[in-house]
């Protein structure tokens, strides 16, 4: 459900200095204490050319859970707030050959996006996630991480549970796991990594998506682990068309997977599909991140435990995209 936060000793000056954020509209800070019933929401605005808005008001905005309206009791902005940025890489058969020819690209984006205040964490996924680099600010340590996949494909300590080897070849006695475990790598990132960070939180995917049943978590419970902790999955989709060819069935699959893309849209994140300019790429997502709304209510039903629920920003101001999680989970 919605990230909330508890007031402690000042609750009462910290729910005036709200009252002041949401009259004065956007506000430039989200470090305030706020009472536990307030749902926070993140969501970005852009206009018809896909550059960021800056000054949207509360009065522009209208929000709906389950199709109820809600009255939005503050907006503010956190492009002050540090960032905590997951990248995570699959280093399956399919993918190596992007591994090793963007390496120089993910290094740039852990240079320049990643500021000496924010922290990355370096993952990979392949039949068992595993966590190369921890939470850190250093660029040096991350570049290292990268490096240290290129030469040694399953580095890192395994987290999540053990995978699951294919019924088929359990039954033949075969423990041996295959495949790739996409989602499960999301989910137990997002649960272990993001569920207390504060300020903006995102997950970079770099992947094709065919996960083939291969994670104990799917898709569905890495959409709502993303969701529950407020982070944005920016998706990078990279098709091998070598790899494709070597089965019709994986072609299918691939054509009819949509996994990267959902995740994306759920999240309010974004999905970029065989992108050939890296670096533009990343600079979008930089963008999007240091340009984060955070829209805040008190719902008014008491959200069901285990009962999933709607989500929906709208802005009266034409030619505008708000781009926000599409919904939770009560718990």
């Amino acid at each position: 459900m919605p990230h909330h936060q508890v007031a402690f000793p000042r609750r009462l000056v910290a729910l005036f200095a709200l009252y002041l954020y949401g009259n004065m509209g956007a506000a430039q800070r989200s470090d305030i204490r706020v009472d536990v019933t307030l749902a926070r929401v993140p969501f970005v605005a852009t206009d018809s050319d896909g550059k960021p808005i800056r000054d949207l008001l509360r009065d522009e905005l209208t929000v709906t859970e389950d199709g109820v309206p809600q009255e939005i009791k503050y907006l503010w902005t956190e492009m002050d707030l540090p960032l905590t940025v997951g990248l995570v890489i699959d280093i399956s058969s399919s993918q190596m050959g992007f591994v090793r020819s963007h390496r120089d690209s993910v290094e740039r984006f852990i240079t320049h996006v990643i500021g000496p205040a924010d922290r990355v964490l370096l993952a990979t996924v392949d039949e068992q996630p595993r966590l190369v680099v921890e939470l850190t600010s250093s660029s040096d340590e991350l570049a290292r991480g990268t490096e240290l996949i290129r030469h040694q494909r399953h580095a890192g300590e395994r987290f999540g549970e053990p995978c699951q080897p294919p019924e088929r070849l359990s039954r033949r006695g075969t423990r041996a796991c295959v495949g790739t475990a996409v989602w499960d790598g999301v989910f137990h990132v997002v649960r272990s990594q993001f569920l207390h960070a504060e300020g903006r939180k995102a997950l970079v995917l770099l992947s094709d998506g065919l996960d083939l049943n291969s994670s104990v978590h799917g898709l569905s419970s890495a959409v709502e682990a993303a969701q529950s902790a407020h982070v944005a999955v920016y998706t990078l989709k990279y098709l091998s068309a070598p790899y494709l060819a070597l089965s019709p069935l994986l072609i299918v699959r691939a054509l009819r997977d949509h996994g990267m893309e959902e995740i994306a849209v759920q999240t309010g994140g974004l999905a970029f599909n065989n992108p050939k300019n890296l670096d533009k790429v990343y600079g979008q997502i930089e963008q999007d991140l240091r340009s984060q709304y955070i829209l805040a209510y008190t719902p008014k039903e008491a959200p069901a435990g285990g009962t999933r629920h709607h989500l929906e920003i709208r802005t009266t101001r034409p030619a505008t995209r708000v781009r926000a999680q599409t919904g939770y989970r009560g718990l």
